[in-house]
């Protein structure tokens, strides 16, 4: 089995890598990883529930007769699914949201947003 992965390579104009920051330097760096997963993470929440959704409403679509046996969308149920979908949504974008106005501000402190 073959990996599908691209590994990018490290220095590859053969200067020395750089060498690890410190202090708020480090912290900020820490905060755009832990921001950023957690940004994946909870986008990948909003899939699958979308996901799901998107597949219940396939199979009552695909039985154009009844004949097997789906049941109805429950509209009270797809409408909840879908606003715990958007609120997934609307934390990854406030969280981004913020990250990229806190890192805008430090490298532009004289031009406030």
């Amino acid at each position: 089995m073959t990996s599908s992965i691209t590994k990018l390579p490290a220095a590859s104009n053969g200067a020395e890598p750089a060498e690890r920051k410190h202090g708020m330097d480090r912290v900020q760096e820490q905060l755009v990883y832990h921001v950023a997963s957690l940004a994946r993470s909870v986008l990948s929440e909003a899939e699958l529930l979308t996901q799901k959704l998107a597949d219940t409403a396939m199979k009552r679509s695909f039985d154009h007769d009844g004949s097997q046996g789906t049941e109805p969308l429950d509209m009270s149920a797809v409408t909840a699914t879908l606003a715990e979908a958007l609120d997934c949504i609307d934390v990854a974008s406030e969280q981004l949201s913020r990250l990229n106005v806190d890192i805008r501000m430090q490298r532009e402190p004289d031009h406030g947003f």
